[in-house]
């Protein structure tokens, strides 16, 4: 027993000993925290990158969509609407006999024309333009209502004005500076003088309104037209310095800047904020345009018109 005792001691002691390792080694590493084998780390989610924007592609310099370009010729004058109606020669129409008269001031020799309708029954009525001297007349039946056109000359001046007279009241529904050019079915056609980078002849097309007023048609521009034209063929405005403007080319409109020197003539314009022009070597543009009416004045990129062309052929 005394040799068993020494050894049972010894035995437990080794035993305490070593559960004591452990516990010190099992707060060592709750202390020390588990170890991590190396790459085990978590992944990082990695945020996809946006795609850099691709570059606009390049365009070609300021263009429009292509537009009908200015006829070449303008239609000739037809007449298949309307009757001539010549002075002092009686024209019934639906029962009402119209007659044209001219008079003359006895006093000072102003023009007096005079334009009478009488019915079958004996009513009359008459319309009178003092100092205007008639330049011809046209009785047209519109889809609106019969109508006379009454072109006059103001006192023997180059200042003509068409009324446009209600057949059956004779009241006057409009009037406009001009002379009727040609009558096609239901388009008038009147021809103007337009001032637009010189003085142009020009005609413009319009349809009688349910008013019997005048309304222009299609794209409501002046076509410059050799009908009495004063000007040679062979005249062309010179550019007195370089002109932005666009030039139509595969049926589209493109910025580009003529030099100066370049020869061009109008040929078309809506009269207010735009010029259609053709150069010398028949190449055909545009190029916008502001009226300044109470000067007078016509601007250009926002320069005087007179500035842009060695000479603008102006009457009067």
């Amino acid at each position: 027993m005394k040799r068993v005792f020494p050894i049972l001691c010894l035995a437990m002691a080794a035993v305490m000993l070593y559960g004591c390792g452990m516990i010190v080694n099992a707060m060592k590493m709750v202390r020390e925290g588990p170890e991590v084998p190396p790459g085990s780390n978590p992944a990082q989610t990695v945020r996809p990158t946006e795609p850099e924007p691709k570059p606009e592609p390049e365009t070609e310099p300021a263009s429009q969509p292509a537009q009908e370009l200015i006829p070449r010729t303008p239609k000739q004058a037809v007449f298949t609407g309307g009757t001539p109606m010549q002075e002092n020669m009686s024209y019934t129409f639906h029962e009402t006999t119209y007659t044209i008269t001219t008079e003359f001031s006895d006093e000072n020799g102003w023009p007096i024309t005079r334009l009478l309708a009488e019915e079958e029954n004996g009513w009359e009525s008459a319309v009178t333009y003092d100092h205007e001297s008639f330049v011809a007349a046209y009785y047209v039946e519109t889809r609106n209502g019969p109508c006379i056109f009454l072109t006059t000359e103001f006192d023997k001046e180059p200042l003509k004005t068409t009324f446009i007279l209600n057949a059956s009241s004779l009241a006057e529904a409009d009037a406009m500076g001009g002379i009727v050019y040609s009558i096609d079915d239901d388009v008038i056609t009147i021809l103007f003088e337009v001032n637009m980078l010189g003085t142009y002849p020009a005609i413009r097309d319009y349809i009688v309104g349910g008013d019997l007023t005048m309304q222009p048609v299609g794209d409501g521009l002046f076509y410059i037209t050799k009908d009495k034209y004063y000007i040679p063929d062979d005249y062309y405005l010179v550019s007195a310095k370089n002109l932005q403007v666009q030039m139509y080319e595969n049926g589209q409109y493109r910025d580009e800047t003529l030099p100066a020197g370049t020869q061009l003539r109008v040929t078309a314009t809506d009269g207010d904020s735009i010029v259609y022009f053709r150069t010398r070597d028949d190449r055909e543009g545009i190029f916008p345009v502001v009226v300044e009416r109470d000067y007078f004045k016509i601007l250009i990129h926002g320069v005087p018109a007179e500035e842009c062309f060695e000479e603008l052929p102006y009457s009067g």
